[in-house]
C-alpha cells in the first residue's frame, strides 16, 4: 500500500500541472479562433459564444475557475509533506506553485494575455 506522503506528492504534482492545462487550453482557444475568423479577436468582437465551440470555451472556463485553488491547494499540500518530515518534496511543491502563480502574475500585465481574458470573460 501507498504512503500518504506519496499520496500527498502525487496529488500536488497533479494541481500543479493544471496550470499548464489551462495555458495551453486559452492558447488554443484564442489561436483557434484566430485562425477561423482571419483577425484576433477583441473585446465584444466577436463575442466568444459565437465561434459555437461549446465544449473548448467550457474546458478554458473551467481551467481558469479552478485555476487559484488549484495553487492554493498544492502550496497547502506542499506545507503538509513538509511537516511530515518530506522536507525536500514539500519545499518542491511549494516552490514550485509559488513560481507558477508568480509567473501567471507576470503574464496579466502583457498586453496579449490581458485582451483574451477580457475577450473570454466577456
Amino acid at each position: 500500500m501507498e504512503s500518504l506522503s506519496k499520496c500527498l506528492w502525487r496529488w500536488g504534482m497533479v494541481m500543479l500541472s493544471l496550470p499548464l492545462v489551462t495555458a495551453l487550453l486559452c492558447a488554443s482557444f484564442y489561436w483557434r479562433a484566430r485562425w477561423s475568423l482571419g483577425y484576433a479577436p477583441s473585446y465584444g468582437n466577436p463575442d466568444p459564444k459565437q465561434l459555437d465551440w461549446p465544449v473548448h470555451q467550457s474546458l478554458v472556463m473551467l481551467g481558469l475557475v479552478f485555476l487559484l485553488p488549484a495553487m492554493l491547494s498544492s502550496f497547502c499540500l506542499g506545507g503538509v509533506l513538509f511537516c511530515r518530515r518530506e522536507k525536500l518534496r514539500g519545499l518542491v511543491c511549494m516552490v514550485l506553485s509559488a513560481l507558477i502563480f508568480g509567473v501567471f502574475a507576470l503574464l496579466e500585465k502583457v498586453q496579449v494575455v490581458d485582451e483574451f481574458m477580457a475577450w473570454i470573460l466577456d
